[in-house]
């Protein structure tokens, strides 16, 4: 009788840490979709997002300040090879806006690629 009470106790041991086991792996499932979830929502929609041009030695650059912080400083063209700042004011100004689109859909880190940029100069 009492290897059988063993056994049973045994049992129920293993039965009950199955359960603990099942039930944790589920919730961290439930974590991450909730997880996922929140991040779909940028937490930059509604920012206060301010795009600065200034003129460097080398060219047009521009600072991105997000609710009155410096985020991005960037005095030469970025995506291409060189120090060289844009020629315009404007060219900067349109790379800048870009960046910020990609900052309100939370696309971190926000960089832009040579052909987006160059696409950009050809206007």
């Amino acid at each position: 009788m009492k290897k059988n009470t063993k056994i049973l106790i045994g049992l129920i041991f293993m039965l009950s840490a199955i359960i603990v086991f099942t039930n944790l792996k589920s919730t961290k499932e439930v974590k991450v979709e909730e997880q996922k979830t929140r991040t779909e929502v940028s937490p930059y929609l509604n920012s206060d997002i301010q795009v600065k041009t200034f003129q460097g030695e080398k060219g047009w650059g521009y600072d991105i300040t997000i609710d009155g912080t410096t985020y991005v400083h960037q005095p030469s063209i970025p995506a291409l090879s060189g120090d060289d700042g844009f020629k315009t004011e404007a060219d900067a100004k349109n790379v800048a806006n870009l960046m910020v689109e990609k900052i309100r859909k939370n696309i971190m880190p926000p960089g832009v690629t040579e052909e987006e940029v160059k696409a950009i100069l050809a206007n």
